[in-house]
């Protein structure tokens, strides 16, 4: 074991036991963070931990947290819940229909812990690593019955008071209708300020609205994959650090960040891809517990997460590698495009399989036969018609999926699902007020008990 890195531990965990603000349960907090992670099951954060411990680095920042606790996750609807009526309960404290965005289901607008936030003169700041017009996002600004409604939706964040909006960009920005003003241009109309770029972001001071983006996005106006970033794309860590920068104020502020592709590449069944969404969220927590520490007493954090996505399940047996989950290179999606052009290239199999084993990482070398056989049974169907495929490996590529599918149960785990389930999801918390949410709760306590230590007169 490497001594720093053990008495390093040693002093992080002391300093939980002496600090009575991390974990305590009353008092009234200046700055609020809520963590989502969207997806992201008990099972993910497990194997993204037994990754990070296999290698020796760091575990995961909740680790530290104090207080943990579950959630329950349904919706008004179904025992599943979708990504709309999660982000309504935890914005608003009440159930409403999947696909709904913090409306009831009689159609009532529900007001949403941050906008209340804001109407008391706090700061507000909204991230996500998906579109900002996304359910769970949309869900602490917007009001609409339908979640797939984005030029509304982005409209309403045009006509945000909120201050501060970073990460992936518009789905909605051109409008619905014809003769309406596109939605970018009507944000900045109303006052809000463009960053694109790293420079252009930590060029900006306090006291402006902000419209944060990277400079390129990737598809449905998401950040790039984590496994596909390149240096001059801003991380979602890097936005959230800017957010604290430009919002900290005597009236403090509330803050949501979303890591919105987990739940993506656990549709994909594409644990490697999920494992660096996980970890790219980790760094935004990060931020916010490097934040705390010098505003002890005044500062409550919570992370948990909308949904499990995926049905991510632990393997018996073993032994297993879950470093294996680290080493991907490439996103499923980025891998499925060049396995695509491989094909029409009319490339050979040996060729397929060096770009697959280059890109998650796998080594083919231990690969035993039965694995061998289903690659190569994967790459042969890519003949079969567009919707079999589709039901047999879902969005990926037959061979992406097929070689997703080896990896994850090398790392000791496997998905039941391409859909979301109605697992309970984790809960934790730290700083103050944090002692509420202990134990087993609905997801809409979260936003009650957020409200209830906010200093909101």
């Amino acid at each position: 074991m490497n001594t720093k890195r053990h008495w390093a531990r040693c002093l992080a965990l002391l300093l939980l036991l002496v600090s009575p603000a991390r974990g305590e349960s009353g008092g009234r907090a200046r700055y609020v963070f809520l963590f989502i992670g969207d997806g992201m099951g008990a099972a993910q954060v497990e194997a993204v931990d037994r990754a990070l411990a296999a290698a020796g680095r760091e575990p995961l920042a909740v680790r530290d947290f104090p207080v943990k606790g579950t959630q329950r996750t349904r919706s008004a609807s179904s025992d599943v819940t979708d990504s709309a009526a999660a982000g309504t309960a935890l914005a608003t404290g009440v159930r409403t229909r999947n696909g709904m965005i913090s409306v009831a289901p009689d159609g009532s607008v529900l007001r949403t812990i941050a906008e209340e936030a804001n109407t008391a003169g706090m700061k507000v700041g909204i991230l996500s690593s998906v579109s900002l017009d996304h359910a769970t996002p949309a869900a602490f600004y917007a009001h609409c019955g339908r979640r797939g409604s984005y030029s509304e939706i982005a409209r309403a964040l045009a006509d945000s008071t909120f201050d501060f909006f970073g990460g992936g960009g518009l789905e909605g920005q051109v409008p619905g209708n014809a003769g309406e003003p596109d939605n970018l241009q009507r944000a900045i109309s109303n006052g809000f300020v463009v960053a694109r770029t790293r420079e252009s972001l930590a060029d900006l001071r306090p006291g402006g609205r902000v419209l944060a983006f990277n400079h390129r996005l990737a598809g449905f106006a998401a950040l790039p994959w984590a496994p596909d970033a390149l240096p001059d794309d801003i991380s979602l860590a890097e936005f959230t650090g800017a957010g604290i920068r430009l919002l900290e104020q005597d009236k403090g502020f509330f803050m949501m960040v979303e890591g919105g592709k987990i739940d993506w590449a656990c549709h994909d069944n594409d644990a490697g891809t999920m494992a660096a969404e996980l970890l790219a969220f980790d760094q935004a927590i990060r931020e916010a517990v490097a934040f705390s520490r010098s505003h002890a007493g005044e500062t409550l954090i919570v992370v948990t997460a909308d949904h499990e996505t995926g049905g991510l399940a632990a393997l018996d047996g073993g032994p297993f590698r879950p470093e294996r989950l680290l080493g991907q290179s490439r996103s499923g999606s980025r891998l499925t495009g060049e396995i695509k052009a491989l094909r029409k290239n009319k490339a050979g199999w040996p060729e397929a399989l060096a770009a697959l084993e280059k890109g998650l990482g796998l080594k083919l070398a231990e690969l035993p036969e039965e694995d061998r056989k289903s690659l190569k049974k994967a790459w042969d169907d890519f003949w079969l018609t567009e919707k079999l495929i589709e039901s047999l490996y879902g969005r990926l590529d037959p061979l992406v999926a097929e070689g997703c599918k080896v990896l994850v149960a090398q790392a000791g785990y496997r998905f039941t699902s391409r859909g979301h389930t109605g697992a309970d999801v984790p809960v934790w918390a730290q700083g103050v007020g944090a002692g509420a949410f202990s134990g087993q709760q609905d997801n809409t306590e979260i936003a009650r008990k957020i409200r209830s230590i906010l200093t909101i007169p």
